[in-house]
């Protein structure tokens, strides 16, 4: 038995015994936006933070420092910082002192200070009620 099998052009027009073509899919383009970066938001933050920070930390010293009724700063930066003794002429009847570029005798005020006490090698002050010793400064 012998099968002849003839193919016309009208057939391979028509589809006939065509092989079926695939479905050709194109891909589908995706649009890919770059990441945003997260450091930059956070360097930022964290600046605002470190400032913020600063600014407080600065308000409290100079709130301790002006405030008079702080144990802190009324009792040793004020009275330090207000008068040095750079010099003491000693006399038993009439002792006197260079104290902030002055000369001053006992009972003279200072600096908001009292002078109290001249003594050969310091002075004793009082301020506020507090009285405190100073040496001489060289």
């Amino acid at each position: 038995m012998v099968l002849r099998y003839m193919v016309s052009d009208t057939d391979l027009a028509k589809g006939k015994f065509a092989q079926p073509e695939e479905e050709m899919v194109q891909p589908v383009k995706q649009i890919v936006q770059p990441k945003k970066s997260t450091s930059a938001p956070k360097k930022r933050v964290t600046l605002w933070v470190f400032l913020a920070a600063n600014v407080i930390l600065c308000m409290v010293v100079y709130y301790l420092w002006t405030n008079d009724k702080n144990p802190f700063t009324s009792g040793l930066l004020e009275k330090s910082s207000k008068v040095m003794v750079t010099g003491i002429i000693y006399n038993a009847e009439n002792p006197s002192a260079i104290v902030s570029g002055e000369i001053v005798r006992e009972g003279d005020t200072i600096g908001g200070c009292k002078v109290i006490k001249i003594y050969r090698d310091k002075v004793e002050f009082e301020r506020k009620g507090e009285s405190f010793i100073k040496e001489v400064q060289q």
